[in-house]
């Protein structure tokens, strides 16, 4: 399941953009909105 810029996951982390897509999962670029900081997510399949 591919997720959505500005999707909140876990009340902290909103997406930002996909960063790289494979058959094993994607990569995103967030936000971690409580540190303020950019972070990396990543989904596995």
């Amino acid at each position: 399941m591919l997720l959505l810029p500005g999707e909140i996951l876990h009340k902290r982390y909103r997406i930002v953009s996909l960063l790289a897509e494979s058959p094993y999962g994607a990569a995103y670029r967030g936000r971690d909105i409580v540190a303020g900081q950019d972070v990396a997510i990543k989904e596995y399949r």
